[in-house]
């Protein structure tokens, strides 16, 4: 088997810069990524982490402590390249080349060498909660397609995720090949969906689209009713009347209309906040923003 010319760790952080600026994109905020020291990766089981507001966090309080509040896992894999028939053990299942990577780490016990599944064991802990947590691995072994998909901004388009949930066993080897769309874990063959990051932020739940304005006027909307059940002096102004002075403001030291939507949001959570205690999620979609 042909091994990549790149490390994991160059791996690592070139896909961690790629998912990052593809969540400005979608959002307008840099989400922070968490990387843990090998030490405690052993520990956590997994290489990065993130926290998305849209996602809900279904980790008990004591493992969302341990992990740091986060609920976006990925643990990073290098994957092989066989092209040789008679060297390859999976070939009968793909009949050309395929890329494999292993899952346990190879422990030596005395003089022995054994699987040890630790790793995957802390993986599935969070996964088993309904936690978004993936095996994240390459589709090329070349540095330089690295470095180009990396520069042209279609590296996610090249990074096969694994999702660790469905996996009914443990295994120590899982391969796929061209076209990516299936993994195969072995010893005892089991088949699971392969997806690229932007099919896992779509699958994360099913959600009503609506454009960046739209969803600012359901905020409104909501604050409204809350005032209303505050049953506050007439006298005093309204969330739009608020929304309206805010925007006088705003046109005076901008003199354009451009980035209001986003204005108005940051307002509107911060009233949210403040008066009720309310943290809105926003579930980005790239196809229905409106800037």
């Amino acid at each position: 088997m042909t091994d990549p010319e790149f490390c994991e760790s160059q791996f690592q952080a070139a896909t961690n810069l790629a998912y990052a600026n593809e969540i400005r994109q979608l959002t307008g905020d840099l989400p922070f990524m968490f990387v843990p020291s090998l030490p405690a990766e052993f520990l956590l089981g997994w290489d990065t982490a993130f926290h998305f507001d849209w996602i809900p966090n279904r980790l008990s309080t004591r493992l969302a402590y341990h992990h740091k509040g986060c609920n976006f896992f990925l643990q990073y894999k290098l994957s092989s390249l066989s092209d040789t028939p008679n060297r390859s053990k999976e070939w009968a299942i793909w009949e050309k080349p395929y890329f494999r990577f292993q899952i346990p780490h190879r422990k030596k016990v005395g003089n022995k060498y054994h699987n040890d599944f630790h790793q995957w064991m802390r993986l599935k802990e969070i996964a088993s909660v309904g936690v978004p947590t993936y095996y994240a691995t390459n589709t090329m072994i070349e540095e330089h397609k690295l470095i180009t998909l990396f520069k042209n901004g279609t590296l996610l388009d090249r990074v096969a995720l694994l999702d660790i949930a469905p996996i009914k066993r443990k295994h120590i080897h899982v391969s796929f090949a061209n076209p990516f769309t299936k993994f195969v874990l072995h010893s005892e063959p089991e088949e699971i969906h392969l997806l690229s990051f932007k099919n896992a932020i779509a699958s994360f739940k099913d959600v009503s689209h609506y454009t960046y304005e739209e969803g600012v006027e359901q905020l409104t909307t909501i604050a409204e009713k809350l005032l209303d059940k505050e049953h506050l002096d007439n006298n005093a102004p309204g969330i739009r009347e608020q929304l309206n002075q805010f925007r006088r403001l705003f046109l005076t030291y901008t003199g354009q209309r451009s980035g209001f939507p986003q204005f108005k949001r940051a307002i509107l959570e911060s009233f949210l906040v403040r008066r009720f205690g309310l943290l809105p999620h926003w579930y980005p979609d790239a196809n229905s923003r409106e800037i």
